[in-house]
């Protein structure tokens, strides 16, 4: 959450230095960044809570493997997502474009902030040991159905292809259904 305060405070602070103004469209800064910025923290203490599991890892240890084993994988995800956010950079709106731009901007320091900030944080504090202990031996039903599928998944190549050469001919056929409107003002 502080990630999250921290990354709409810079980008508001950007909007204010180039001098822009919140729109309708630039309203959306804020519900996009909680929506994008909390993701790289919630894997990161994910993380940490199954690491916590180990009673002989000390916090500084866990919080080092927290950095090494997330750091390139959360950084491909946010330049990735960077990289498409600023692909509104070519829309029409230039309300949009200052988005794109803040939006980007505030999803950059939010990357900084969860690979470098969040476990240091972290590092001050003790591992939680006993709140992560199950109270019984049952599965979590999430957990039985996604083995179940991946189970599938590898198993059952061909049924896989065949699912999907099935559903990208339906996705195919119903492209030729979609009306273009070219009046930008509808899409709000």
């Amino acid at each position: 959450l502080l990630i999250v305060i921290m990354s709409v405070a810079l980008s508001f602070g950007l909007m204010v230095i180039f001098g822009w103004q919140i729109s309708l469209i630039t309203i959306l800064l804020p519900i996009m960044l909680i929506a994008i910025a909390n993701d790289y923290g919630i894997h990161m203490i994910a993380l940490y809570q199954e690491l916590a599991r180990d009673e002989q890892l000390s916090m500084w240890e866990i919080c080092k493997r927290i950095y090494q084993e997330l750091r390139r994988p959360i950084i491909v995800t946010g330049l990735t997502t960077i990289g498409g956010i600023l692909g509104l950079l070519t829309h029409t709106m230039i309300p949009a474009a200052q988005l794109g731009v803040l939006a980007a901007c505030g999803i950059g320091f939010a990357l900084m902030l969860s690979i470098w900030f969040l476990p240091a944080v972290l590092s001050y504090f003790k591992p939680k040991r006993d709140a992560l202990v199950s109270k019984s031996n049952k599965r979590p039903i999430l957990q039985t159905w996604l083995n179940a599928f991946s189970k599938t998944v590898t198993t059952r190549p061909k049924r896989v292809i065949g699912i999907t050469a099935i559903l990208a001919l339906v996705s195919v056929i119903g492209i030729t259904f979609i009306e273009v409107d070219t009046n930008i003002e509808s899409y709000f």
